[in-house]
């Protein structure tokens, strides 16, 4: 029963000092959810608006789209996706979401690795690479 006591009260402790984490994790969440709904609806100017200033900054507009297309052609349309695994890491005020998703095609699933970050209090797609 004092182990059980233990272990509970250690759990609440690493809870507590992980809560900008926890809502961290819902937060990027969030984010990514409206940029996967975004691509599945193919309003890549919505998804496009997700993305951090800096990644802007390296793919504009019009290579985005380009990328999405190429996808299509591939794998055809998008029709949902699912989260594999989570990870969010830093504190409040640097705060780093990895997320592996599985999207599903039209032809098939294409796994992919997503990271956001958390920049002057908004969350931003940093970067996605195909796995």
């Amino acid at each position: 029963m004092v182990l059980v006591s233990v272990a509970a009260i250690l759990f609440a402790l690493v809870a507590i000092l992980n809560i900008p984490n926890f809502r961290g994790m819902f937060e990027a969440r969030e984010v990514f959810n409206s940029f996967s709904e975004a691509l599945i609806a193919k309003d890549y100017a919505m998804a496009y608006n997700l993305f951090a200033p800096e990644t802007k900054a390296n793919v504009n507009y019009g290579k985005f789209v380009e990328i999405e297309n190429k996808l299509g052609e591939r794998a055809g349309a998008l029709h949902s996706f699912g989260i594999s695994e989570m990870e969010t890491k830093g504190d409040d005020d640097n705060l780093v979401t990895t997320i592996h998703a599985n999207f599903k095609f039209e032809k098939g699933i294409i796994q992919f690795e997503y990271v956001l970050k958390k920049e002057h209090g908004f969350w931003f797609v940093y970067r996605f690479d195909e796995l």
